[in-house]
């Protein structure tokens, strides 16, 4: 493996692993109130430091997740009702990367692939026929 191929590899593994605790904080604080998470219980959970679970929480709270601090019980909440994830415009970058995605499901073998399909049809729901359309077509290359 040259050094730069080795370089991208190491920065894409820390890439999801910070996509995966990011998403792993949001499932842990989101679990029923009888859990209780605060930095330290979140940090061990996934494996990180409590900087670190500093960072992704004020990273959360900046993408719109609005995680609460409870200070009665030093714990993290997600509000049960009156929020759902922010939905941003899709860039062309973002429309080929969904295309691609929505192609390496159908072809089957991701792990959590029909989560994975379900997202994707929630996101090409949500935009316009045209760019739907230019979606399905370019996921079709792919399989």
């Amino acid at each position: 493996m040259t050094p730069i191929h080795s370089q991208q590899s190491k920065k894409s593994s820390e890439a999801l692993a910070k996509l995966a605790r990011l998403f792993k904080i949001v499932t842990l604080v989101s679990a029923p109130a009888a859990c209780v998470l605060g930095r330290r219980e979140l940090a061990a959970s996934c494996g990180c430091d409590v900087r670190t679970v500093q960072r992704d929480l004020a990273l959360l709270a900046q993408a719109g997740i609005p995680i609460d601090y409870d200070k009665r019980s030093r714990a993290y909440r997600l509000p049960e009702k009156g929020w759902t994830f922010p939905v941003a415009a899709l860039t062309a970058q973002d429309a080929l990367a969904l295309a691609l995605l929505r192609g390496l499901v159908s072809q089957g073998g991701l792990p959590q692939g029909e989560v994975l399909r379900g997202v994707i049809d929630k996101l090409t729901g949500s935009v316009s026929p045209g760019l739907s359309a230019l979606i399905e077509a370019a996921s079709e290359v792919v399989q």
